[in-house]
């Protein structure tokens, strides 16, 4: 297939359609960032339309990007009506495997004056289908796209027709930073990775602060920054890392509680005006999940909780955000949030210390990017 000849479709999210200004900008900057070459934008009523010098590995980079709804390669073709059921066949029988049921799709640029009805290039195209697909391959027409194995989706735009051979879902949500609020995210966990992607989903662009407790932590939770990382637009960063020493001789559940309970003062102290709190009230105690927002509150500081109620959904979070292979580490730190009131209350004194002292050793790493990015945070502290 001669993927020179084709194009980009990005089309944003219900969230972004008011933002596409932004989308385009976070769309260049991060194919800028993998060094693919944007050589034309076309604005069209529901998609963004580029011509890039290398349409496959595009279409990988925006599909980690918030703010898109779907990414399509397709083939730019001129709106007749015989040109564009000729070019959906031809795609069809390329893209449609044996025995899958397909539906043809075409969407139409708003107020775009056609000598031709829309349903009637539906109707033509996928009558060709059915006549040379059921000879060959066996597939049948589905009754709408939703119960369709294979989905052939066209786009008609202002000047041209856009005939799709691979459609991906996106990540969704909202275009990166568009909230313009200026937050702060530790990642020292994977409760705290989702929490942080979330809030990247939800439009913010977070500082971030990485903690840690020995030399294997550091590198597990600079791996996780990597996830983040990865859904920015960004290959430069100025991170924050600081190290928490425990006390020795605790359990895990006095562990996570102590870290927990330390990586939410640290964000307190420092700048910005609101922190990420990465705990949900269906497996931390409510009466820390209460404790730790007063604590946030008193610091002068917005707590902002994507997984605030979250339960089973924190499993499909994991897998959208591409953190399938950590969803085993969630049971683990369940398991482990067992936490005793008195224990608490107990410690705070030692964990005001605690944070004092993680806060005032924390280290700023300036990083790119890229296959030695996790040596160079290492190797610097």
């Amino acid at each position: 297939m001669n993927y020179k000849s084709l194009v980009l479709l990005v089309f944003p999210s219900v969230f972004s359609l008011t933002r596409r200004d932004e989308l385009v900008t976070s769309v260049k900057e991060k194919l800028l960032t993998r060094d693919i070459v944007v050589h034309d934008i076309i604005l069209e009523d529901a998609c963004l339309v580029l011509v890039v010098s290398d349409v496959v590995e595009a279409v990988a980079t925006t599909l980690e990007m918030f703010g898109v709804d779907k990414v399509a390669i397709a083939k730019r073709i001129p709106k007749q009506f015989k040109q564009i059921v000729k070019a959906i066949v031809m795609t069809g029988q390329k893209t449609i495997l044996s025995r899958e049921k397909f539906f043809v799709k075409v969407e139409v640029s708003q107020n775009d004056k056609l000598t031709y009805v829309q349903r009637d290039l539906e109707f033509a195209a996928s009558g060709e289908l059915i006549g040379k697909l059921s000879r060959t391959v066996k597939a049948i027409p589905a009754k709408n796209e939703y119960d369709a194995d294979k989905l052939v989706l066209t786009y008609l735009g202002k000047n041209s027709a856009y005939v799709c051979l691979q459609v991906n879902k996106g990540m969704g949500g909202i275009t990166y930073n568009s909230q313009k609020e200026d937050i702060t995210c530790s990642i020292h966990n994977i409760t705290s990775t989702i929490s942080c992607l979330k809030s990247l989903k939800c439009g913010f662009a977070p500082n971030y602060l990485i903690p840690y407790t020995n030399h294997c932590d550091l590198t597990e939770n600079v791996k996780l920054f990597g996830f983040v990382a990865n859904k920015s637009p960004h290959k430069r960063y100025k991170i924050r890392v600081g190290r928490i020493d425990l006390p020795s001789g605790i359990n895990e559940n006095l562990e996570l509680m102590f870290k927990e309970s330390v990586c939410a003062e640290v964000l307190t102290l420092l700048p910005g005006k609101g922190i990420i709190i990465p705990l949900s009230a269906s497996f931390y105690p409510l009466w820390f999940v209460k404790a730790t927002i007063k604590r946030v509150f008193a610091g002068g500081k917005i707590p902002w909780m994507p997984l605030a109620v979250s339960t089973n959904s924190i499993y499909y979070d994991a897998e959208e955000l591409g953190l399938e292979d950590k969803i085993s580490f969630i049971d683990k730190l369940v398991i482990k949030t067992s936490f005793d009131k008195r224990d608490y209350e107990r410690f705070q004194d030692k964990i005001d210390t605690m944070s004092r002292v993680t806060f005032k050793g924390i280290k700023i790493v300036s990083l790119e990017i890229g296959p030695n990015y996790l040596h160079d945070i290492v190797d610097s502290i």
